[in-house]
């Protein structure tokens, strides 16, 4: 079993306009104060702008899905871009 708080976080990143919606998930998601839509990456805290560059660097050398132990996931979606999964 599980006991740490970490939350899973997904990140969609809107394709053409880069906007963001993040959406906590786990046990603790209502201690999740980074949800909802923001205008870029840049907006959102800066332990998630790495995590989601990481996952970046990866993506076009790496097929879809993107796995990187303690970081995250990224999933290309047809139509929708990219997805991230990442933890707290």
């Amino acid at each position: 079993m599980n006991t740490t708080n970490d939350l899973t976080y997904i990140i969609r990143i809107q394709e053409p306009t880069k906007s963001v919606f993040v959406k906590a998930l786990g046990m603790n998601r209502v201690d999740a104060e980074v949800e909802g839509w923001y205008p870029s990456t840049e907006v959102l805290p800066m332990w998630m702008q790495e995590k989601i560059v990481l996952l970046m660097m990866l993506h076009p050398k790496v097929i879809s899905p993107v796995k990187l132990e303690g970081v995250g996931e990224c999933y290309e979606m047809e139509n929708y871009g990219y997805i991230y999964t990442i933890t707290s």
